[in-house]
């Protein structure tokens, strides 16, 4: 028995205010999840060593927004989303060298508006479920080195946000508009993939440690969700003009790239680096799907201190720029193309413990140190510069 329970509580509170455009434009949202996850694993001899894990998980996700009156608001309509699945993996360790891992997992979800006018709104109530099977083949030639191939099959069901929330995002002379899709379909997916993992000690020091993965994918989308302007155009009483945007699903995509990450830690100091490139495809289309970005790379650098157990670090996110979800003119079927940005964060991690009882982790960040404006490929601004801190506890 190696059994294994994680139990979790999040709570959100959000508010939103256009009131310097609209008295209208002001809501508060309010969203909680409780989830679990259970799994154990048995280990056990035949034909070579199995290391069997099964489990199940269960989560509650529960929203509900209020206008500036404190009346329900339909910008996020109060509602539940269910979601389980039961899970088993064989670990089958044929010899030292080979490893077969055979995967099954059930899945299932519901998503409820609990609101008093659904129909009104046209919110409806999803539910679905999927058995996803996988297989994962690893040649392990050392203990430090082992390269894999896989086929897994994937199922994403949509959220609460993006089957029922309408939001407007007003600005001068213009109001954006996102509305819900109660239509919105699960992603299934394909995904085949070969890769490599090393984990090397001692290996230019006797006291440094080098950590690496490679791999490259390619994977069928079914449904793909993904957000981008409707295309449609209003204007409001004032001249103002009212673009729409939305979560809609492509039927069939492909996604193929490659992924890579290192991590040096000689001594007290910690190095981590890591790149992917994507490309993803509207099958129906030939054509790129917009919204996506191509190409990132995250560049992570710290030193510890170690008698006070603190460690300084500074962080570069990279983001190449492409084709965006915003169109050049309604229907034009062309995107504007947004350019490539990097962010810069600068952070303190604290790692005290007390012995036999608890490990905390307390750490101060101060994110986007520069201050610069950007735009995701999806539409959406990025967050200036801004400070958080946070704590997390294992007993």
């Amino acid at each position: 028995m190696d059994l294994v329970v994680n139990m979790q509580y999040m709570k959100l509170d959000n508010k939103f205010d256009g009131t310097s455009y609209n008295d209208e434009a002001y809501f508060k949202d309010k969203f909680d999840s409780y989830s679990i996850n259970t799994q154990n694993t048995s280990v056990f001899e035949f034909g070579g060593t199995h290391s069997l894990t099964y489990g199940f998980d269960a989560s509650l996700n529960k929203q509900k927004a209020t206008d500036v009156y404190g009346r329900p608001d339909r910008s996020r309509p109060k509602s539940k989303g269910y979601d389980a699945g039961i899970f088993i993996q064989d670990e089958y360790a044929i010899n030292p060298y080979l490893t077969l891992t055979p995967v099954l997992r059930w899945s299932y979800y519901n998503r409820k508006p609990t609101t008093d006018n659904n129909d009104k709104f046209g919110l409806v109530s999803r539910s679905d479920s999927k058995v996803t099977p996988g297989i994962t083949l690893t040649l392990s030639p050392s203990k430090q080195l082992s390269f894999y191939a896989s086929v897994q099959t994937g199922y994403r069901p949509p959220f609460l946000d993006e089957l029922y929330t309408s939001i407007e995002y007003p600005e001068f002379g213009m109001y954006s508009v996102v509305l819900p899709n109660p239509d919105l379909k699960p992603e299934e997916s394909i995904n085949v993939e070969i890769g490599v993992n090393g984990d090397y000690k001692s290996l230019f020091s006797d006291s440094d440690r080098f950590v690496f993965h490679a791999n490259v994918f390619r994977d069928r989308v079914k449904n793909l969700i993904n957000a981008g302007a409707t295309g449609d155009m209003d204007f409001t009483d004032d001249g103002d003009m009212i673009l729409y945007y939305s979560i809609d699903n492509v039927g069939k995509a492909l996604k193929t790239g490659f992924e890579a990450s290192a991590d040096y830690y000689p001594g007290n100091a910690d190095f981590h680096l890591s790149y992917g490139y994507l490309h993803a495809e509207d099958k129906n289309t030939g054509e790129k799907i917009p919204g996506l970005t191509p190409m990132q790379a995250t560049l992570r650098a710290g030193y510890t201190y170690k008698p006070w157990n603190v460690n300084g670090w500074y962080r570069m996110r990279l983001f190449k720029g492409g084709k965006s979800n915003l169109e050049t003119a309604r229907n034009s079927g062309e995107y504007k193309q947004l350019g490539g940005f990097a962010t810069h964060t600068l952070g303190l991690t604290w790692k005290p413990q007390i012995k036999d009882w608890a490990d905390f982790t307390l750490t101060f960040s101060v994110d986007n140190i520069t201050n610069k404006k950007f735009r995701y490929l999806n539409g959406g601004y990025g967050v200036g510069r801004s400070y958080r801190a946070w704590l997390s506890a294992t007993f």
